[in-house]
């Protein structure tokens, strides 16, 4: 089962078991990365446009790119 010796392991109770969670984390990374990507260019579009401002933010956020996002939130606070 997967509990304390999963967290203490680093999610591997066995040489040959696979954490998880690891294929749907990938998953919601690059998600995270395409969405930044997209609205990215969608801003450079439309650079008066509040909510590609907040999408993109929180996927910076998300990615751990924080002063990214802040200055993401900022420009929406800015716009609103």
């Amino acid at each position: 089962t997967w509990g304390l010796a999963a967290m203490l392991t680093g999610g591997l109770c066995a040489a040959d078991e696979p954490r998880p969670n690891a294929d749907r984390i990938a998953k919601e990374l690059t998600q995270a990365e395409r969405t930044v990507a997209e609205t990215s260019q969608a801003i450079i579009e439309n650079p008066k446009r509040e909510n590609l401002y907040s999408r993109r933010a929180d996927a910076l956020f998300f990615l751990g790119r924080f002063a990214e996002a802040l200055r993401d939130y900022d420009r929406l606070v800015e716009l609103d």
